[in-house]
């Protein structure tokens, strides 16, 4: 499971334009997601993998974050 942060240019939950999900499988650039308050279709505008440094508990931060934008 990827634990995935994404960012619209809208609100997608409540007022806030963050969210915070898990995926099984990371979204490419380009591709399509239901999420949200209203189940809106966004488009993967950018995605970003981050690396996490051994030292760190991997459980408290993000594995990647999306850019998307609604359809």
């Amino acid at each position: 499971m990827w634990r995935v942060q994404i960012n619209a240019d809208q609100p997608l939950q409540g007022n806030s334009g963050t969210v915070t999900v898990e995926l099984g499988i990371l979204p490419l650039p380009g591709d399509t997601l239901m999420v949200g308050d209203n189940n809106a279709q966004w488009r993967v505008v950018g995605r970003t993998i981050i690396v996490h440094d051994a030292t760190h508990p991997k459980k408290e931060y993000v594995d990647a974050v999306l850019q998307v934008t609604r359809v």
